[in-house]
């Protein structure tokens, strides 16, 4: 229900749906019209990828800056923004504790996201009830974990690979 558009020379623009501030704008509010989208952390920074994501009307999205910085904003209440917390980021974008160096792609769902990393391990944050996070337990993270191989948090799952295909760039 909202929507990112990222120019060649590092603009990002947004607008639609923003309840829980996911396009960025530097206040929550119903619906948003095009406007540009660089508040926060991202007030004076080119940004290089977006991931959004939306499900039951909630939204969250992440921005990878051409420094490889991670920003979030939006619906966090699973902790699904991997920032510690369960606050939404409803004021613009926050800049996360990680970089981008290895991230080569995101998935999330409403309440839970998935990093594939480079090098093939996977990890992620967010609810967890339904075992989205890979592990054998039904514990919330608000925190990235490693998820399992073995659905503990012994073994990480390596050696994952992504479809050839990447519309999400």
């Amino acid at each position: 229900r909202h929507v990112f558009a990222l120019t060649e020379s590092g603009s990002a623009f947004a607008w639609g749906c923003n309840l829980y501030g996911q396009t960025g704008r530097s206040s929550a509010t119903a619906t948003v019209p095009l406007t540009s989208t660089h508040t926060g952390s991202l007030s004076d920074k080119l940004v290089s990828k977006i991931y959004s994501f939306c499900g039951y009307g909630y939204g969250y999205s992440f921005a990878i800056d051409t420094t490889n910085g991670v920003h979030a904003c939006g619906f966090n209440a699973s902790g699904n923004l991997g920032t510690g917390s369960t606050t939404d980021v409803t004021n613009g974008w926050i800049q996360l504790s990680h970089t981008a160096e290895e991230i080569y792609a995101a998935v999330g769902a409403t309440t839970h996201t998935t990093y594939l990393l480079s090098g093939g391990k996977l990890w992620g944050c967010g609810h967890n009830l339904g075992y989205q996070l890979g592990r054998n337990n039904t514990t919330n993270s608000s925190t990235f974990v490693a998820v399992s191989s073995d659905g503990t948090s012994g073994t990480q799952l390596q050696g994952v690979s992504s479809h050839p295909y990447r519309d999400w760039e």
